[in-house]
């Protein structure tokens, strides 16, 4: 990418020595996690290997086949996912209104599910940290986690006691603290402590701000998708990499930024989301640790997310970056890691479920483990296979 002058890589941090895996830090996923690497280079980005004439030959064709990539993901998956998070946001809108207008179980139960489907819609689009999602610290508003000390909480529980009026008014929430906004503060006014009131007494406090929230969250997703569709400089930068684009100086760079987009999703997975409950040593297991435990909504996000980069992988078409003798055989593995990764993650178990019985943690080891297996995959075998290396890029001082 271009500014190069005020970038720094990892390799050239350690000697030329390369990163390792194993070695590097994830940066954390949601206040500020993958988002500082995302507004300094897109992420990251994968770097060439050293000039050798087989490297160019692949580096030549990575241009040639970066722009058709480039449009896939954009138009294929991009779009299509922000239009699923404005129709289930506002299916969540339309179901809290209706709840709170005549309030009955069966009425908040449909707001649960309407809920679920938010987290399904936004976990499916979740991890493109890249372009409008990036002003107005909307992936902390939509999403803010994680809350370690939990001040997030205590603003929320603070918030339904004084019966802070302020909060009605989605205009205004909006401006407030980004603890407030997103669906963190919905797992707990709808599946936390005293929810169930939801369903009796008409216009609610805890209803009407659960409207509020639905609300704003609708408001950023219409915004989200306007942007992907309206900014005309944006989408073309998507559509022509060169030495006229201001992010992607070459094919090379786009299709590396491809590769990052899935590896940083699945990292994030593993590093963060399960990692926040999931010790190596039973007795500090966190269950409640767990991005949305209250609404039993983990997996389904995690899942989400994961099954988004497997659709990410297809849409976007990266296995043409790949040799013809290699592409069945390295995409082969690819798929059938992704299958078994999600099949994987399909249980009606909770998390504290999972973490009190010895088959549900041998399971969560396992997901574990599949990550593992899936990011390595990329990391080597594909990396490899296109000519490419990991490396990084981070904003000096930006």
């Amino acid at each position: 990418m271009k500014g190069r002058n005020r970038r720094k890589s990892h390799d050239q941090d350690n000697g030329g020595a390369g990163c390792k895996r194993g070695r590097r830090v994830l940066p954390g996923f949601g206040r500020r996690g993958l988002r500082i690497a995302a507004i300094a280079a897109f992420q990251s980005i994968v770097l060439a290997l050293p000039t050798q004439s087989p490297a160019q030959e692949k580096i030549r064709s990575l241009d040639e086949i970066s722009q058709p990539l480039m449009i896939a993901a954009r138009d294929g998956f991009i779009r299509p996912g922000y239009g699923k998070l404005v129709a289930a946001s506002g299916g969540l809108k339309e179901a809290v209104s209706a709840l709170c207008n005549k309030p009955s179980s069966s009425k908040l139960d449909e707001v649960r599910r309407a809920y679920a489907d938010l987290v399904s819609a936004w976990g499916g689009i979740e991890m493109v940290r890249f372009g409008p999602v990036l002003g107005d610290n909307v992936l902390d508003r939509f999403l803010f986690y994680p809350d370690r000390k939990g001040r997030g909480l205590k603003q929320v529980q603070r918030a339904l006691a004084t019966e802070d009026q302020t909060v009605l008014s989605a205009a205004q929430l909006a401006g407030k603290s980004v603890a407030l906004q997103g669906l963190g503060t919905l797992d707990f006014i709808l599946s936390g402590s005293g929810s169930d009131d939801l369903s009796v007494g008409d216009n609610s406090f805890r209803c009407l701000f659960a409207g509020s929230i639905a609300g704003n969250l609708q408001t950023m997703a219409v915004t989200l998708e306007d942007g992907w569709n309206s900014d005309a400089q944006f989408i073309g930068m998507w559509s022509d990499p060169g030495p006229q684009n201001t992010v992607f100086n070459d094919g090379r760079e786009a299709v590396a930024h491809l590769l990052s987009t899935i590896v940083h999703a699945l990292e994030a997975v593993q590093q963060v989301r399960l990692a926040a409950f999931l010790k190596n040593d039973p007795a500090k297991d966190r269950p409640r640790s767990a991005v949305l435990w209250r609404s039993q909504n983990t997996l389904r996000l995690m899942r989400a997310n994961v099954e988004s980069m497997a659709r990410f992988y297809d849409i976007s078409m990266l296995e043409e970056a790949l040799p013809d003798k290699l592409r069945q055989d390295v995409s082969g593995d690819i798929r059938r890691q992704f299958k078994a990764l999600i099949e994987a993650m399909d249980t009606d178990q909770t998390i504290a479920e999972m973490l009190s019985d010895d088959a549900g943690r041998k399971r969560l080891i396992e997901i574990r483990q599949k990550l593992d297996a899936l990011i390595l995959t990329f990391y080597g075998r594909f990396a490899k296979a296109i000519g490419l290396r990991v490396g990084f890029f981070f904003a000096d001082g930006d």
